[in-house]
């Protein structure tokens, strides 16, 4: 059986950077290579759409309920729940 098209929750939380040299992307729960790189490039989109130094934060994600998790809509995801958590705005899904 495959967990593809599968929706799952993620819940992240910003913080101030426990570094004073670096913020840190802490992924949490067990991610495919694709999905770990994508939280990788998460970075990237907040840097060009929000104008924000991601230096100062650490930025934890957790996918919730799932093990494997692995494809290219983690991007996204994960992008979606970090701005989220930034801006303190809640992003629900509308399926239960």
């Amino acid at each position: 059986m495959t967990n593809s098209g599968v929706v799952i929750p993620i819940v992240a939380e910003v913080t101030p950077a426990g570094s004073r040299s670096e913020g840190k992307f802490i992924p949490t729960g067990k991610l495919g290579k694709i999905a770990t790189e994508a939280v990788k490039n998460v970075s990237a989109i907040i840097k060009k759409h929000m104008g924000r130094d991601i230096a100062n934060y650490d930025m934890h994600v957790q996918f919730v309920q799932m093990e494997g998790v692995e494809g290219d809509s983690a991007s996204i995801s994960v992008a979606v729940s970090i701005i989220s958590a930034m801006e303190n705005v809640p992003s629900t899904s509308p399926w239960p």
